[in-house]
């Protein structure tokens, strides 16, 4: 429960200082995540990507998703996430954040997917008696 309690509080950290970093990039950058301060029905990101935050980009005329992980070298991505990223290659990436210095980096999936491990499997039962 302590482990919980930190993750949850650098993941908190690591969006807002991900939002302060990329807002200077994207004016209208919304912010859809749990930690946000509007109530997410309000903000969804179209299509029903998943991601922390994202933004209609007048440039490219494209929507850019962005997934917060709160990370130095490693981390952990849902399949929803993974799935989302995958099927918009071009448009979603990943920021990693450095919460101890506050530096981010930007990451698509053409440079993450070869350094991705399957480590692990969850299996959901109910246990009969016997």
């Amino acid at each position: 429960e302590l482990k919980t309690r930190q993750n949850e509080k650098s993941g908190e950290l690591a969006e807002k200082i991900a939002f302060n970093e990329l807002k200077k990039f994207y004016d209208n950058l919304i912010w859809h995540s749990k930690y946000s301060n509007k109530p997410s029905g309000r903000n969804n990101p179209p299509k029903g990507i998943v991601c922390d935050m994202w933004c209609y980009d007048l440039e490219s005329e494209e929507y850019i998703y962005f997934e917060i992980k709160s990370s130095i070298n490693e981390f952990e991505m849902s399949i929803n996430e993974y799935k989302s990223m995958e099927e918009n290659q071009d448009n979603y990436e990943v920021v990693l954040v450095n919460i101890n210095t506050g530096e981010i980096s930007r990451h698509k999936y053409s440079e993450l997917e070869n350094l991705k491990e399957v480590n692990g499997y969850r299996f959901k039962f109910k246990q009969e008696k016997i």
